[in-house]
């Protein structure tokens, strides 16, 4: 304003001057510098920003590549190589150590299986509709009383299901009645008796069996597991075997056709695809440094 009164006193407001427009390129031509000074510091500073997210992401790249080397297990990995896989399966853990097995599998583990006789109805009453007791032992050892509230069929199978000592039961409808299936755990030392005590019995007689309640139909023997490791013969109870050798777990699905090859390699590929990545990122964060 004052540069303008100075101008308007010195020229005359006659003089056909635009004085506006002076005023405005004098305004300007004093403010341009300075603008351009805070633009460019602005560009400097936002290319600062800039560069410190580039480093920090190639640093966390770099970080990425040597966190996938900070596993001394990796360096340990065993890669199994079975010629049967149809026959059994095979896990190794970080302990196992490379090696090759001959493992020839004679035999696998089998449940007890035992049938009822056949009932009309799933709700057939039993025992004359009161409660009894089912007593039940495996290898030979009583397990206890397995009480039957509900005294039919059904019932049967959920009282059996509910105690949980060992055997499970299902109701099956063979289209011509139906009967409890009882299924004991694998291996010869789980074989089971069930045996049905209406409550009755005197000091004569331990128990009196219910009429029409008998577990004497035998679907399936139960038989453990045995098999060869390297020509030695081992027996087990179950089909899952993982304290024959060391770090290694095997599941037994069938007999093999002679003797399976077992070959424990060491896993080296993944160690070296980790490698090739942590050199890949090291030479992208020097050129991102190059650059900045």
């Amino acid at each position: 304003p004052m540069a303008t009164s100075s101008i308007v006193n010195t020229l005359g407001a006659g003089s056909g001057i635009d004085v506006k427009s002076l005023a405005q390129s004098l305004v300007d031509a004093e403010k341009t510098p300075k603008k351009e000074r805070i633009e460019a510091q602005i560009t400097k500073t936002e290319s600062k920003i800039t560069g410190y997210g580039a480093i920090k992401y190639a640093l966390t790249e770099l970080k990425t590549a040597f966190g996938k080397l900070n596993d001394a297990s990796d360096f340990s990995s065993i890669q199994p190589a079975n010629s049967q896989p149809t026959a059994l399966g095979i896990s190794a853990s970080s302990s196992a150590e490379a090696g090759s097995y001959s493992i020839e599998v004679l035999q696998t583990a089998l449940a007890q299986r035992t049938s009822s006789a056949s009932f009309a109805d799933r709700a057939t009453p039993l025992n004359a509709g009161a409660a009894f007791k089912l007593n039940l032992s495996i290898g030979g050892v009583s397990k206890g009383d397995i009480h039957v509230t509900t005294a039919t069929p059904a019932g049967m199978v959920s009282a059996i299901n509910g105690a949980k000592l060992g055997v499970t039961a299902q109701l099956i409808n063979t289209g011509s009645g139906f009967n409890v299936v009882v299924t004991g755990e694998t291996g010869v030392a789980n074989s089971f008796s069930l045996t049905s005590d209406d409550g009755t019995a005197t000091g004569a007689n331990p128990k009196v069996p219910v009429t029409g309640v008998s577990f004497t139909t035998n679907l399936q023997t139960a038989t453990s597991a045995r098999f060869k490791v390297n020509g030695l013969e081992v027996t087990r109870t179950s089909n899952t075997v993982s304290d024959v050798i060391e770090g290694v777990t095997l599941d037994l699905y069938t007999n093999t056709t002679g003797a399976a090859r077992i070959d424990l390699n060491r896993n080296t590929t993944g160690i070296k695809d980790n490698i090739k990545g942590l050199v890949t990122a090291y030479n992208e964060f020097e050129e991102t440094l190059k650059i900045l």
